[in-house]
């Protein structure tokens, strides 16, 4: 009986290395477009769910009588 051939993974197919810089740069670009859109997300998702209206997030906290007074002679 003939012995049985090694598992060879991709056919024998050996990829070629990538250098560290590569990689490197992959991640940390792959990594900060990730947090992006969490963070995004995280802005507008309710207002795509309709959980917010989108004017309500300005932090504009004033009154338009307090712009309209002054401008009164």
């Amino acid at each position: 009986m003939p012995p049985k051939p090694k598992f060879e993974p991709y056919g024998g197919y050996v990829p070629p290395k990538v250098p560290f810089f590569h990689k490197f740069w992959s991640k940390t670009i792959g990594a900060t477009l990730f947090f992006w859109i969490m963070y995004k997300a995280k802005q507008d998702l309710p207002v795509l769910l309709k959980l917010r209206h989108p004017w309500e997030s300005h932090g504009h906290h004033s009154d338009d009588s307090e712009h309209s007074s002054s401008t009164q002679h």
